[in-house]
């Protein structure tokens, strides 16, 4: 998640009516470029959020069934 801090910009903006500044968040350069946008948020997304999750799993349900097969030898 730390890219995700330089893609938004905050810009102070006066309103002239209340005579008081407004912050407005708006996606910077870096969150509109498309690389980046596909690279991470479909790519990197898909690969930490659902590959290794499923791929730890698996790895781990296999060591649980051999620990159990070997116990049932005893």
């Amino acid at each position: 998640n730390i890219p995700r801090f330089w893609e938004i910009d905050v810009t102070e903006v006066l309103d002239p009516g209340s005579n008081s500044s407004v912050y407005m968040a708006k996606p910077s350069e870096f969150r509109m470029n498309k690389l980046y946008y596909k690279v991470y948020y479909i790519w990197l997304y898909l690969f930490v959020m659902y590959f290794i999750p499923f791929l730890t799993l698996a790895v781990l349900n296999i060591f649980i069934w051999r620990a159990v097969q070997h116990a049932n030898k005893d």
